[in-house]
């Protein structure tokens, strides 16, 4: 009997080599690995200056029938008066698109939403009696306030923006938003407003409004993508500046490089006629180290 016990022994090794490879892999089925979170940050500054500028026309006026004439002009300006520091941060990771989050700058510089009327007269020029005309329309005082920016991320990029990078690997548009904090609210008698739509370069969410009721935004494309921001130098600067011209119904945005010109409201003719113009620049540096 003690001579078959090592081949016992053998038989019942070999039973459990053949058991252990089969627990192993049920249990790792059971553990999924979890997803590799990558995180990346950016501090850059940001120096912004710009302005909206609407004008309506109304216009009632007749020969012999009581009317009215007056242009409203509303504009939006602001400046953070130099740089100001934001910070990004880019998330990617398996099994989700990355993720870009700004936070906004410190409230600074400058901003102010300014409407008055222009050119008021009326008309009532028949015989006999004639009817009342209203009164001229008044408007609020100037409301100032302080500029806050940030950075948002859009849809995907188009090969228009970033030459020198593929729309496959370029990342996502940004456009630059900025508030304006601390002004109040506008007066209802002369309250400003927006165009119907934007079209050109303009995003999806891109916004360019006058109003200030609750609070002014205007949020425009930068024409940069999260990975130029993410992948500027130390000593780089990135220049641009969104123009944004023509009827309030269709508005077109074009994004420049560098300042860009100073475009005009054209020319208003009939009742009814509404034309923006407006321009934001900015410069973008990365955040100096500290030494």
């Amino acid at each position: 009997m003690p001579r078959h016990r090592p081949a016992l022994l053998l038989a019942a090794l070999a039973a459990a080599l053949l058991v252990v490879p089969a627990t192993t892999g049920t249990a790792a089925t059971r553990t999924p690995t979890a997803p590799k979170i990558k995180t990346r940050n950016a501090k850059v500054q940001i120096d912004v200056r710009g302005y909206l500028e609407i004008r309506r026309l109304h216009d009632t006026t007749s020969d012999c029938f009581p009317g009215e004439s007056w242009t409203q002009v509303n504009r939006y300006d602001y400046a953070t008066g130099g740089f100001r520091n934001i910070n990004l941060k880019r998330v990617t990771g398996e099994g989700f698109d990355p993720v870009v989050t700004s936070t906004p700058s410190a409230p600074a510089g400058t901003a102010k939403v300014e409407g008055k009327i222009l050119g008021y007269r009326t008309t009532n020029y028949c015989t006999g009696t004639k009817a009342e005309v209203k009164p001229e329309p008044t408007c609020a005082p100037v409301r100032r306030g302080r500029t806050r920016i940030s950075l948002l991320e859009t849809t995907p990029s188009s090969s228009t923006d970033d030459d020198e990078l593929t729309p496959l690997s370029s990342g996502n548009r940004l456009q630059v938003a900025v508030f304006m904090t601390g002004s109040g609210l506008d007066d209802p008698d002369c309250v400003g407003g927006g165009p119907e739509s934007l079209t050109g370069d303009a995003l999806p969410t891109s916004i360019a409004t006058t109003a200030i009721a609750p609070g002014n935004t205007t949020a425009l494309p930068a024409g940069i993508t999260t990975l130029k921001l993410f992948g500027i130098r130390r000593g780089q600067t990135i220049r641009r500046t969104a123009i944004v011209t023509g009827p309030c119904t269709r508005a077109e945005v074009d994004v420049v490089t560098g300042a860009g010109g100073s475009p005009s409201p054209a020319r208003l003719n009939a009742d009814g006629d509404c034309q923006v113009a407006g321009k934001l620049s900015y410069t973008i540096r990365p955040r100096p180290v500290k030494k």
